[in-house]
């Protein structure tokens, strides 16, 4: 355990000198420093990566107490490091904006050490807030950037990528439009690689089904297609990932509520698509929607019975599994 000790004392003290440092009025970092900070961060993401690997280990390993309350120690020390990295690359994104932007490029990949599948929330929150930090300051150049790394071999810094994506999304669509076939390109090759279900890729791929809705959501008219809506709708229901599950199925719920011609489609095309998902969310519980979602997948589901004749209707749910069809029949016949 000493050794642990070496490396996150003064990775404590780099950062908290550099956060200090950054937030005096005037100081700046040289593009050299600021290269050996963002090399120095690696390092340290690297070692806890390392470290908490080994701390899993030895937990199976030793059931002994004064171990076990030593572990938890370290890893409440591997929390602190991580949000003081988070604090460090926030300050200096504010401060040094553009002139940052392209060491972010080589970090990215040990970003997504916060982010693999094994991380904490807390972890997570400290990614999501740097990217909010980012896209704040120069999201503009923010994109191009992140359609550069999405391809990476680690399928954790697609996700990441995606996030981010996502994130820009809120300021608007008119910055989006000169990558919009990048940003198509990108989503619709991560959605349909024949490995994108697999375990160790499924979170990448769910992070940009539900990019692919955010970026619907905060479209302008003239932006986004019927295919960039259909290529959302054709990946839906999100099943890995309970918690953004229920967000992007209450999304849905929204945009029908707010655009429904552009998300039903032309003659309502989507209609069959839609209705289904509505199934499988339904049938699943509590687990992809919460109940006032599930309430206003309801009202949907019945103003589309009232809107549509009874052989669609009929037609549409013949294409379902038959509990689902059980399932929307008995919801559908109550007042």
């Amino acid at each position: 355990m000493p050794s642990v000790m070496i490396h996150i004392e003064p990775c404590l003290f780099v950062c908290a000198l550099t956060s200090t440092y950054s937030q005096i009025p005037g100081s700046h970092l040289s593009k050299h420093q600021a290269e050996k900070f963002v090399e120095g961060i690696s390092k340290v993401l690297l070692t806890c990566s390392y470290r908490k690997t080994e701390r899993e280990k030895i937990a199976k390993e030793h059931t002994d107490s004064r171990e076990q309350k030593l572990l938890k120690e370290e890893a409440q020390q591997h929390l602190t490091i991580c949000r003081n990295i988070g604090i460090c690359l926030g300050t200096m994104v504010k401060k040094l904006k553009a002139s940052f932007l392209p060491l972010l490029e080589k970090f990215l990949p040990y970003v997504s050490l916060m982010w693999s599948n094994d991380r904490t929330a807390e972890e997570r929150r400290i990614v999501v807030h740097l990217f909010r930090d980012v896209a704040e300051q120069y999201y503009e150049d923010w994109i191009p950037l992140l359609l550069k790394v999405y391809y990476h071999k680690d399928p954790d810094v697609p996700q990441i990528v995606a996030i981010a994506i996502g994130i820009c999304a809120k300021f608007g669509a008119d910055f989006l439009k000169p990558h919009t076939e990048g940003i198509f390109g990108c989503l619709k090759t991560a959605l349909e690689h024949p490995n994108a279900k697999y375990q160790d890729n499924i979170m990448a791929y769910e992070a940009a089904v539900s990019t692919c809705g955010k970026l619907n959501q905060f479209r302008s008219d003239d932006f986004y297609t019927y295919e960039f809506i259909w290529l959302w709708l054709s990946h839906l229901p999100i099943r890995c990932n309970l918690d953004e599950a229920k967000i992007s199925h209450e999304l849905l719920c929204s945009m029908i509520e707010t655009f429904e011609q552009k998300v039903i489609g032309p003659e309502g095309f989507h209609i069959p698509k839609i209705i289904a998902i509505f199934a499988e969310v339904l049938w699943a519980g509590n687990n992809l929607a919460t109940e006032e979602t599930k309430g206003r997948i309801i009202n949907l589901l019945k103003k589309f019975q009232r809107e549509l004749q009874p052989p669609v209707l009929s037609k549409i749910f013949e294409t379902l599994p038959l509990p689902h069809q059980n399932l929307l029949r008995t919801v559908l016949s109550t007042l």
